[in-house]
C-alpha cells in the first residue's frame, strides 16, 4: 500500500490534496512500492513558487519547438547522467521548457521525468506515448528528479491541448 504521512493513497489523485494539506518545511515518511518491494522514504514539504524559472531560461522562446502536448522537449539521458543520478531504467531529461501544462505544473529545464499518470517514463518514445494518451481537462500526478530528489507535480491537460 502507497502512504503519504501515515495515510493510504487510494488514488493517484489523492497524492497533490494530501501534499497540498501539509505545512511547507514538515518532514514526512512516504511508503513506496519499487520493484515489487515497499520502501519509506523521507521527504521535506517545500513551496513550489508560482512562477519558477531556471536562471537564464526563456521558456517562451524555445530554440526548438516542442511537438507534444506538455510543450516540452526532452532527451534520453546518457550513460553518465543515470550514473550521476542513480537512475537505472527510467527517466527523460527536460531539454527545453515552453509556456504550458508542464511549465505550469512546475517542470524546467534540466528536470528528469520519470513518471506520468502512474506510468514509468523509460524512453524518449515511451514519454510521447504516454503524453499522446493523456486525459482532457484532468489532472495527472507527474514524478521528476530534482537535483536528485524526487518531486511529485500535479499537471492539468487541457481537453485539446
Amino acid at each position: 500500500m502507497v502512504k503519504f504521512d501515515g495515510r493510504d493513497v487510494v488514488y493517484s489523485s489523492d497524492l497533490p490534496v494530501l501534499v497540498g494539506r501539509t505545512e511547507i518545511g514538515k518532514q514526512v515518511e512516504v511508503g513506496v512500492i519499487r520493484e515489487g518491494k515497499g520502501k519509506t522514504l523521507k521527504v521535506k514539504i517545500g513551496e513550489l513558487p508560482e512562477k519558477e524559472v531556471a536562471a537564464g531560461e526563456e521558456p517562451t522562446a524555445p530554440a526548438e519547438a516542442p511537438q507534444n502536448r506538455l510543450a516540452v522537449v526532452v532527451e534520453k539521458l546518457t550513460d553518465e547522467q543515470r550514473s550521476q543520478m542513480e537512475l537505472e531504467k527510467r527517466g527523460v531529461l527536460v531539454r527545453q521548457v515552453q509556456k504550458g501544462p508542464a511549465a505550469e505544473a512546475g517542470i524546467r529545464t534540466g528536470d528528469v521525468i520519470l513518471m506520468i499518470n502512474n506510468k514509468d517514463v523509460t524512453d524518449v518514445a515511451k514519454f510521447e506515448a504516454i503524453v499522446k494518451d493523456l486525459p482532457g481537462n484532468k489532472m495527472v500526478p507527474v514524478l521528476i528528479q530534482r537535483r536528485n530528489s524526487p518531486v511529485f507535480l500535479a499537471m492539468k491537460i487541457g481537453d485539446d491541448d
